[in-house]
């Protein structure tokens, strides 16, 4: 996933990158002139949530797509580390400790660069420059901080069980790579998690993958998802009492509870160790699409600090699931609570998403005269059995499935329209649930008035491609929750009939009336031609 330019500013703010030489040394003069500075700490969850699912009461704040409730009681302090300063010949800028810097080890810090470690910064001698606790209803502020100065930031507390962001360094003002221009408000967002806990998801069997935990499969198949948890690094201190993974699936994936594995890695090194039902580390419970792993105490007193939780289990693809808009979809979070605190839930990082499962498919688009889309085309889909014949197909439109026709005439019609909404505005006809690299074979059926049945069968072939662009007709809108429309993609093909006009010669349609004019015409030419061969034979031998 690639980042916004807000995250590349959140990032350059958080890293120790402070000092950007060949772009501060290419200004000219006059670029800083004097102003007092503000520094803003967003303090927020580690816990995105679409614009649909907002707390009323909450105030948040947007990144990356995501919105962030906004954390409190996280105390900060603001120490005035250095000054900077740009001459005029030669032209450059230069950053000067403050008196007295010294490292933790007591050496002293003689110049600031990209090098300076913040962590290592003795502050036991400084001036807090500013300091104050973060609260719910927005940003921490700190105001008429000096210009041209380089601030070291501390988090000097934290709420219960939340470990937040390493010790960092910014300048007053700060120069912002997306615009050219030194700032004087600068926006902070240190980064939050739970006791370093994480969570994410992926499918290491059943289905095939392209990146980005999107995955393609079909009606039927067993997938195997496997869970992998960083458990916190003070699990060991006893304050916790819940630890529960929940996956929220898709109504068309049915998780299979007996297939359940989960093994530990410890962190320091050595041998695997296994958790289970049956020696009451966990309880399992599995109602509405919604799995829970709830681990006991006894469970929980088997967890080292930062270790590693793998859980796998598999889940099959159920009837009727290429109709999934957006594809088949699972939520997974990792659910923990001290003795005096409940904890947001943990979810994947937004650059490990959830994986996503599309049902092969493929979709073509017909065409008459001049490009437009054209309706009242009708086609069967076939396949060529072992044999090299072609099999007609029958499509269940409510399960997915495909079955064999005894003939073409009982093979599922599909007719392109234009009257409707969504694909039925544009002649599109969409095949879903097709195995993955099969040849099929489109036939004509049925061509609009004025228009001829293609000679040939169109040939089709579901892949990754041509699977994403069915699944691209349709995208979510984060504001209402539904998914919308998109005009022009879900095809891959398109089929184009010519004009009975212009089709170089045509006979008449097989069955009409005007076959049997031919084949009348036709025998009384034949016999004509015989009565003559017998009439000039006669005549030649007299």
């Amino acid at each position: 996933m690639k980042k916004t330019s807000k995250l590349v500013k959140i990032k350059s703010i958080l890293a120790v990158v402070l000092i950007l030489f060949t772009v501060m040394m290419s200004l000219p003069v006059t670029t800083l002139a004097a102003n007092n500075g503000t520094l803003n700490i967003h303090k927020l969850d580690s816990t995105g949530v679409t614009e649909s699912e907002k707390e009323a009461g909450k105030v948040y704040k947007e990144v990356n797509g995501l919105y962030h409730a906004y954390l409190e009681n996280a105390a900060y302090s603001a120490y005035k580390i250095g000054t900077f300063e740009q001459t005029a010949d030669p032209v450059k800028v230069t950053y000067t400790p403050v008196s007295g810097l010294v490292d933790k080890s007591g050496a002293a810090i003689t110049e600031l660069n990209a090098s300076t470690d913040p962590s290592n910064i003795d502050v036991a001698g400084l001036n807090v420059a500013a300091q104050g606790t973060t609260t719910a209803s927005g940003p921490l502020v700190f105001g008429s901080l000096n210009e041209f100065s380089v601030y070291l930031i501390k988090e000097t507390s934290l709420p219960e069980g939340v470990h937040g962001a390493t010790d960092f360094i910014v300048t007053i003002p700060m120069f912002n790579k997306d615009n050219n221009t030194w700032e004087f408000s600068v926006d902070a967002y240190p980064k939050n998690t739970f006791a370093n806990a994480s969570i994410e998801k992926t499918i290491v069997s059943g289905a095939d993958g392209s990146g980005d935990n999107i995955f393609y499969a079909n009606i039927g198949d067993v997938l195997n998802y496997q869970v992998k948890v960083a458990v916190p690094s003070d699990i060991d201190n006893g304050l916790y009492t819940q630890f529960n993974i929940v996956d929220t699936s898709s109504q068309y994936l049915q998780i299979d509870t007996a297939t359940i594995t989960v093994k530990g890695t410890p962190s320091a090194g050595g041998a695997d160790y296994v958790l289970s039902v049956a020696n009451g580390d966990f309880t399992v419970d599995y109602l509405s699409n919604v799995l829970t792993l709830s681990f006991t105490d006894t469970g929980i007193d088997k967890l080292g600090n930062s270790d590693t939780l793998q859980v796998n289990y598999d889940t099959k693809i159920l009837e009727g699931a290429m109709n999934e808009k957006g594809g088949l979809k699972n939520d997974i979070a990792l659910n923990l609570k001290t003795k005096d605190k409940d904890v947001d839930p943990i979810k994947p990082d937004p650059d490990k998403p959830t994986p996503v499962v599309k049902i092969y498919s493929y979709g073509v688009k017909k065409l008459g005269d001049g490009g437009t889309p054209l309706a009242d085309a009708t086609f069967v889909l076939a396949e060529k059995n072992s044999s090299g014949d072609y099999t007609y197909l029958i499509y269940n439109s409510t399960t997915g499935l495909w079955t064999n026709a005894s003939s073409i005439d009982n093979a599922t019609p599909f007719k392109t329209e234009t009257s409707g909404t969504d694909i039925n505005s544009e002649a599109i006809l969409q095949f879903r649930n097709l195995s993955k690299d099969n040849t099929y074979y489109l036939f004509e059926t049925s061509a609009p008035t004025g228009y001829i049945i293609l000679p040939n069968p169109v040939e089709i072939i579901a892949t990754d491609a041509s699977t994403d662009k069915v699944y691209d007709s349709f995208i979510l809108n984060d504001t209402t929750g539904n998914y919308d429309y998109v005009a022009g993609v879900g095809f891959s093909k398109t089929i184009e009939n010519l004009l009975e006009s212009k089709n170089p010669g045509i006979l008449p349609s097989t069955g009409g009336q005007g076959t049997y004019i031919f084949i009348a015409t036709g025998i009384a030419l034949i016999g004509l031609a015989a009565f003559l061969t017998i009439y000039y034979r006669k005549k030649t031998n007299a």
